[in-house]
């Protein structure tokens, strides 16, 4: 069985994994509006305005209740 020559350091190997997350990181798909209220969202992700994916209602959202001006 093959056997490392030499012990890889904490640094080399958190570099090596430093630049897979920068490819992870930048690679995000983009924000895509919303089917039902046109808002930006994450692609397929819930909408978190209106509660709404893939055209049907999905979560019940709560009205926001605005306080009287006093």
């Amino acid at each position: 069985m093959a056997n490392p020559k030499k012990k890889i350091t904490h640094s080399r190997k958190g570099n090596r994994y430093s630049k897979v997350k920068m490819r992870f990181r930048n690679n995000h798909s983009p924000l895509v509006p919303c089917g039902h209220c046109n808002k930006p969202i994450r692609s397929h992700h819930i909408c978190p305005y209106c509660g709404y994916y893939d055209g049907k209602l999905v979560v019940k959202q709560e009205e926001k209740k605005e306080k009287p001006a006093a």
